[in-house]
């Protein structure tokens, strides 16, 4: 069952994407903050799904911590901003996408399933 790493600072949307996730089939971790996602990563996660709005640092800046880590690893970033800076920020990482808020269950699982990441629960939407 694929692992994956939530960082969501709002609980309402975290809450959200955990059940999701673990419908979909996956196994899930969560993390309030940067931090605690960087402790979650001492043992191996199969993606992450990260907040831009981070309350000690920036999605996009936990991002590039979690790539010098791991440089294949699976990310997807949502944002409640304008996702077009952050498509652009990270135009040449073939292994992130960018999630615009608010989105639904199967464009979370379909992002995922774009990285290559997927679990037998239910099949992804196009």
């Amino acid at each position: 069952m694929p692992r994956i790493v939530i960082v969501e600072d709002e609980i309402l949307i975290g809450v959200f994407v955990q059940e999701v996730l673990r419908d979909a089939g996956f196994s899930v971790d969560f993390a309030a903050d940067a931090k605690t996602c960087l402790s979650l990563f001492e043992t191996a996660a199969d993606a992450a799904v990260i907040d831009v709005g981070l309350p000690d640092l920036t999605g996009d800046q936990l991002t590039q911590q979690l790539r010098q880590a791991a440089p294949s690893l699976p990310i997807v970033l949502t944002t409640g901003y304008d996702h077009h800076h952050y498509e652009a920020l990270f135009a040449s990482d073939q292994r992130i996408r960018i999630l615009g808020k608010p989105f639904d269950a199967p464009q979370l699982v379909y992002a995922l399933h774009d990285l290559n990441v997927t679990a037998t629960a239910v099949s992804p939407a196009p």
